[in-house]
């Protein structure tokens, strides 16, 4: 297990057993033991409970989760696009959902005005090359239940067209797509962070204690994940659009 997977508790505890050259169950059996107030700073007082006597070997990549809403039988052939790779493609798809209602002008100027708009963090998203990100645990990216909903440019477009034409982007949107959970993975340099994540959320989990887990993610910094870095492609069933 050369690689870091927070899929669910059982692959975490095996990369950690990787990571400290110690067994699973000893892993369990520490994280009983130990101590931390919860808290600002939990999680690096764990790790550095941990490591009072230990070291730690990097992995050669880490695997995160990517969650978002797509058209239906999308194979994500191309990878995982950050928005500037996606967003003409993008903006002609949601075209057809309400070409029916509205001219092409008329949806032009809407994209325009929703991108530059003071209320939208689009136009920073593609002139500051972010994104693609992913989650370091799916529990994460299947609870941040937005994600799944759709991308930030529907639901900013459907205040647009809900005012202006009074339009339902986001129903339109939902009835046409499904949710969907990219696990991939790359290689980090420096993985300290999230190895400090990995073991606290499972001191979290093996101990029960009421506290939220720690949600760590990637921002790809506007690199398309490639098809080939691709493990998994999830549609999650059971959610409401």
């Amino acid at each position: 297990m050369t690689r870091l997977d927070c899929e669910n508790l059982d692959s975490t505890i095996a990369s950690l057993s990787y990571a400290f050259e110690i067994s699973e169950s000893d892993i369990r059996n520490i994280l009983l033991e130990l101590e931390v107030d919860e808290g600002y700073g939990a999680c690096e007082d764990l790790f550095q409970q941990f490591t009072t006597d230990r070291c730690y070997r990097s992995f050669e990549d880490i695997c995160f989760f990517h969650a978002t809403r797509v058209s239906k039988g999308t194979r994500f052939d191309e990878g995982v696009l950050p928005l500037k790779e996606i967003i003409e493609k993008f903006s002609n798809f949601l075209y057809c959902l309400v070409s029916d209602s509205i001219s092409r002008t008329e949806w032009d100027a809407c994209v325009c005005d929703t991108v530059n708009s003071n209320s939208s963090n689009l136009s920073w998203k593609i002139n500051n090359q972010n994104g693609p990100f992913g989650f370091l645990f799916r529990e994460s990216a299947l609870n941040e239940g937005s994600y799944l909903k759709g991308p930030d440019l529907v639901f900013d477009l459907s205040r647009f067209t809900k005012d202006r034409f009074n339009l339902d982007l986001m129903k339109l949107y939902g009835e046409q797509t499904e949710p969907v959970i990219v696990k991939f993975s790359c290689p980090v340099h420096n993985d300290r962070r999230y190895l400090e994540c990995a073991l606290f959320n499972t001191f979290i989990k093996i101990n029960e204690l009421d506290c939220p887990i720690q949600h760590c993610a990637i921002d790809c910094g506007g690199v398309a994940v490639p098809r080939n870095s691709i493990l998994e492609i999830e549609f999650v069933n059971g959610l409401s659009s």
